[in-house]
């Protein structure tokens, strides 16, 4: 399902979106991922050219591990800076030395994913905060 939103949020650089993405987002939060993937495909439907974008995008994607999905997403002070402001919470807090989680991928493209879709212009934010580390090949 990373992939998936991944290759929404890459496909949003190409296309501005008028519809009104905050339940994207909300299902996002949830980490309710067969609502996340229902409103991608309703919202892919009501925009031809973004599904376009989408598609190729996707097919690409899923030919890479975790580390080269990583390479898309903003430095985690990045994600901070764009976060709002949250209650600090008790619990478990990996050491940031240990090896890489193996949901920490979709950790961060969900959180990325939430502040690009609660924009007012996801398409901007999505061009501020996600890198395209092969735009120079014209791949992605």
């Amino acid at each position: 399902m990373t992939t998936n939103l991944l290759a929404f949020m890459l496909a949003l650089q190409r296309f501005e979106i008028t519809k009104n993405l905050e339940q994207l987002a909300s299902n996002c939060e949830a980490r309710n991922w067969s609502n996340i993937k229902r409103t991608i495909e309703d919202t892919l439907k009501q925009y031809p050219e973004l599904k376009g974008f989408y598609e190729t995008t996707f097919s690409q994607l899923q030919t890479m591990n975790s580390e080269e999905l990583q390479q898309f997403l903003p430095h985690i002070e990045t994600i901070r800076e764009y976060q709002p402001k949250r209650l600090e919470t008790l619990g478990y807090l990996p050491d940031p030395h240990s090896e890489k989680n193996v949901n920490e991928i979709d950790n961060l493209v969900v959180e990325v994913a939430i502040i690009i879709l609660q924009d007012k212009k996801p398409s901007e934010m999505s061009k501020k905060l996600l890198s395209n580390p092969q735009k120079d090949n014209q791949k992605l």
